[in-house]
């Protein structure tokens, strides 16, 4: 018979895993935001002489992100600073 602090123990575990996004969801998004700053900064962009910086803000810069119930939404807040 499993004890009290294993039984916690495997059910915080459980938790996180359900609540985590996949490690290929957030790969893909941080491959899209990268792509949006690659985008703005083209050679033809009307902001590229601003030398925009595209970068990450809320759960996803601070490694919080839940799972959304809807699977497959997730909320990516992106700033861009222009200089």
């Amino acid at each position: 018979m499993m004890k009290y602090n294993e039984l916690y123990e495997v059910f915080f575990h459980h938790l996180v895993n359900s609540l985590d996004i996949p490690d290929t969801y957030y790969e893909k998004a941080e491959a899209r935001y990268h792509a949006i700053g690659r985008w703005v900064n083209r050679e033809d962009s009307i902001i590229a002489k601003y030398k925009p910086e595209i970068y990450l803000q809320g759960s996803f810069s601070l490694g919080t992100v839940v799972k959304p119930i809807n699977a497959g939404e997730y909320d990516i807040d992106l700033v861009c600073k222009l200089l």
